[in-house]
This record gives structure tokens, sequence and C-alpha cells, in this order.
């Protein structure tokens, strides 16, 4: 062998450990940002799930608020119209009472009965 072809033989396999060796740092870099990627991703995503959650639950308490304060409004205004039929028909019993207290206890009785079941 001559000395050409031996230079020859260690530059080809200097330049071939050298693109291995490369090619291997490369390899090693590009996993490592993938890795970081990966964790990058996770997190974000996570992050994601997390202020979702809250946003689902602020607005399912608004929702809830709305719920409660419509079922209080309803309650009031039902309190309400049953406090003025109550306050009628109180009213219409004393007047049916003052009109006829001269007449017996049954037959007033009877009386306020039949207007509260004609309503």
């Amino acid at each position: 062998m001559g000395k050409k072809s031996f230079i020859k033989a260690i530059t080809f396999r200097t330049c071939a450990l050298i693109t291995a060796i490369m090619f291997m740092a490369g390899s090693a870099w590009i996993f490592n940002a993938y890795q970081s990627y990966k964790k990058k991703l996770a997190s974000d995503r996570a992050g994601l799930y997390a202020e979702s959650r809250k946003e689902i639950k602020h607005i399912s308490d608004k929702i809830s608020g709305c719920y409660d304060f419509v079922n209080h409004m309803q309650m009031k205004q039902l309190k309400k119209s049953l406090q003025q039929r109550v306050s009628l028909a109180v009213e219409t019993a004393e007047e049916i009472y003052l009109k006829n207290k001269n007449k017996k206890k049954n037959e007033v009785e009877k009386l306020v009965h039949n207007f509260s079941t004609i309503q």
C-alpha cells in the first residue's frame, strides 16, 4: 500500500468518523429538543385545561346565580299575588258578614263558602 492510499484511507475514515459523531450529536440534540417540546406541550395543555375549567365554573356560577335570582323573583311575585288574593278573600268575607250579620252563623258561612266557590 502506498503512502497516498494510506492517507486517503485515514482521511476517509476520519471524515466518516466525524460525520458519524455529528450525526449522533445531532440526533441527541433533536431528541432533547423533542423531549423539551413534549414537556412544554403537556404543560401548555394542562394550563389550558385548568383555564377552561375555571371559565366553565365561572359561567356555571353565573347561570346558577341567575337561576337563583329568577327563582327568588318568582317566589316573591307568587307571595305578593297570594297575599293580594287572601286580602281580597278576607275583605269579601267581611263584607258578606257585615251585610248578613243578622242571619244565623250557618247561613253566613254558606254565603261565604258559596261566594268563594264561584270565584
